[in-house]
Formats: C-alpha cells, sequence, structure tokens
C-alpha cells in the first residue's frame, strides 16, 4: 500500500513537472509573440512619424 501511494506521489510530481514545462513553453511564445507585435507597433509608428515629417517638409 505504502509503495503504492510512493509510485502514485511520483507519477503526480511527474506529470506536474511535464505540465509546468508545457506551459512554460507557451508562456515563452506568447512572450515571443507579443516581442513580434511591439516590433511591428514600433516599426509602423516610426513610418507614420515619416510620413508626416516629409509631409510638413513639402509644406514649406
Amino acid at each position: 500500500m505504502e509503495t503504492s501511494k510512493k509510485s502514485n506521489d511520483h507519477d503526480d510530481q511527474r506529470s506536474a513537472l511535464e505540465d509546468v514545462e508545457h506551459l512554460s513553453k507557451i508562456v515563452a511564445a506568447k512572450e515571443e509573440e507579443v516581442q513580434n507585435w511591439l516590433r511591428i507597433f514600433k516599426e509602423k509608428k516610426v513610418l507614420e512619424l515619416e510620413l508626416i515629417n516629409s509631409f510638413w517638409c513639402s509644406l514649406s
């Protein structure tokens, strides 16, 4: 009985560790996705500012 409980505890710990590793990979992928969106947003803002600057320069 005691051996069975230890085996189940060990299986539960292994399962929990696998869950944590899986979730860590998901979080890392989401962090990368957020960084990509931030990069795209910054590039878009730079382009918008360049267009605005060009427009104002063309008026003078």
